[in-house]
């Protein structure tokens, strides 16, 4: 992506995000890294990005395929510390990343639960577009890490 939003147009803010974690089971596995690049409709840009220490160990098939150690995540925050500002990043913004609605808005929703916020039943983030439907709007391809796939950069 260049600066601003390029020819997508937006009516409301929208945040690309994407999260790197310690597998694929939704129930049990946790946030790793988390990257979120919101748009605004007139072309400002802002970042959020943080390693998080998942309070479990990562499985080295997770290792391989992001790249981040035990020890890459040793000092990082637990989710529940990121989670009031990763929620304010987002309220009130359209969504965008590759598999967002079968994995990680699951996967970010049961981590919200396990951050103590067990009477959310829904956050408040607006309509929900795939990766793909971004990219292909803007002539590019996706991607798949974090801050490069957030960025469009990957």
């Amino acid at each position: 992506m260049t600066e601003g939003t390029g020819s997508l147009r937006l009516s409301r803010p929208i945040v690309v995000r994407d999260t790197e974690t310690t597998g694929a089971e939704i129930s049990t596995d946790r946030v790793v890294q988390i990257a979120l690049v919101k748009l605004h409709p007139d072309g400002r840009r802002e970042e959020f990005e943080s390693l998080v220490n998942p309070e479990m160990p990562i499985p080295l098939e997770a290792q391989a395929i992001h790249g981040i150690s035990d020890e890459d995540v040793r000092f990082a925050p637990p989710f529940r510390r990121i989670a009031p500002e990763v929620l304010r990043f987002c309220a009130e913004c359209d969504l965008a990343g590759f598999n967002l609605t079968r994995f990680d808005l699951p996967l970010l929703r049961t981590e919200f639960q396990r951050a103590v916020w067990r009477e959310l039943r829904e956050i408040p983030f607006g309509v929900t577009w795939s990766y793909r439907d971004v990219a292909a709007r803007m002539g590019r391809p996706f991607a798949a890490r974090a801050v490069g796939g957030a960025n469009g950069r990957n």
